[in-house]
């Protein structure tokens, strides 16, 4: 799964907007944002569910319905990538109301939401497959990911410390937390505690282009 969104591109003395990542047990995505001059990083809300019981193919739960394209059948040979994925959602809408206990058919849907660049319905989505099976390090990154994409960082650093909880050694919840202190909330010195603590893990973490966490925690003037 990919679908890069790019930050402003400028170089700064100082690392600048970053990525978060996410990572699900079959794919690993990287959602490209620059860290100037630095490093770059990586991209793997509390939804009210709707009650009513699913109609016409759509999951009890789910906010809304599917956008216009993505009422078609299936997706044609040489449609755009954005539609494919509507598409994609609506078979997956469809699976999850024929199977609404499956936690994979909703973590697959919140994927699916997510490459579409469709938070609130990610998040509904991660929460459903959550409800039904907590202990999902992947898909509590993933809604992480999501949350922060919303704004909600808050949430976003539960999320991610729920991934922690569940699995020690999960290294893109861990940046994934120093990012949100760092970007979102200007919390410099908790930045630097979550990359220490992703460096205590793995002394070796490096971001996507190659570069060393241990290297990004010196320039904020970590140890």
């Amino acid at each position: 799964m990919a679908k890069p969104k790019n930050a402003p591109q400028a170089r700064q003395e100082t690392p600048a907007p970053q990525t978060m990542v996410r990572k699900q047990s079959a794919v690993a995505l990287a959602v490209v944002m620059l860290l100037a001059g630095v490093f770059i990083g990586w991209q793997g809300a509390v939804i009210v569910f709707n009650q009513e019981a699913a109609q016409g193919g759509k999951p009890a739960g789910m906010p809304g319905g599917m956008p216009q394209q993505a009422q078609g059948q299936q997706a044609p040979q040489g449609m755009n990538p954005m539609s494919s994925l509507m598409a994609q959602a609506k078979t997956m809408e469809e699976q999850a109301a024929k199977s609404p206990n499956d936690p994979a058919v909703w973590a697959k849907l919140g994927d699916t939401y997510f490459d579409a660049e469709l938070p609130d319905r990610a998040v509904a989505a991660y929460q459903k497959s959550l409800a039904l099976k907590p202990g999902q390090a992947d898909v509590w990154t993933d809604m992480g990911v999501m949350l922060r994409s919303m704004n909600k960082y808050q949430e976003a650093l539960k999320a991610f410390e729920q991934a922690v909880a569940i699995d020690s050694k999960h290294q893109q919840a861990r940046l994934n937390t120093g990012v949100v202190y760092l970007f979102d909330l200007k919390d410099k010195q908790a930045a630097i505690k979550a990359w220490q603590d992703l460096l205590a893990v793995n002394p070796e973490a490096k971001m996507p282009d190659g570069k060393r966490v241990a290297d990004a925690v010196k320039e904020l003037g970590g140890k």
